[in-house]
């Protein structure tokens, strides 16, 4: 196999990189413009859109000349960065999909509020109900963080025991 090419100066590598970029590309595109979708109410129903520059005639080759350089690596996943912004250049990267998961609209935590709660549940005088309370979250998401089930990369890397 033989290295693919979109324009003379980009190339992908072999044909299945060619179509995983295509793929993440293309679900980008749909998400945010047809209204079929099953995600188009995360993404385009709320006004989340494609910039120009990954749209239209050359788009997607626009859009692998930007994701090479920029981590992109079989495996990982498109992400916005502010989750209530554009897919555009600036707001984008390559995650894994734990951290994906971890950038949505519905993610009661993120890694500030997990090292608080991490501390709170060591230092041993909150109760878990108030802890779940307080940071609005289930009991049993309480017990999977203080088992290391959840969020134990980041408690291992900031070596909170």
């Amino acid at each position: 196999m033989g290295k693919y090419y979109l324009n003379p100066k980009i190339s992908v590598g072999n044909e299945n990189e060619c179509r995983l970029l295509f793929y993440v590309w293309n679900n980008m595109q749909q998400r945010c413009h047809m209204s079929h979708h099953k995600d188009y109410h995360r993404y385009g129903g709320r006004g989340i859109t494609v910039c120009r520059e990954w749209s239209g005639r050359g788009g997607y080759s626009r859009f692998v000349e930007w994701s090479l350089p920029h981590g992109y690596q079989r495996g990982l996943m498109l992400d916005r960065i502010e989750n209530n912004g554009n897919y555009e250049p600036v707001n984008c990267r390559f995650v894994t999909p734990k951290e994906s998961s971890r950038n949505t609209c519905r993610t009661k935590l993120n890694e500030e509020t997990v090292v608080s709660l991490k501390n709170k549940i060591n230092s041993r005088k909150y109760p878990s109900k108030d802890l779940a309370k307080e940071f609005g979250i289930s009991l049993s998401h309480i017990s999977r963080i203080k088992t290391g089930k959840q969020w134990d990369d980041i408690t291992n890397r900031l070596a909170i025991r």
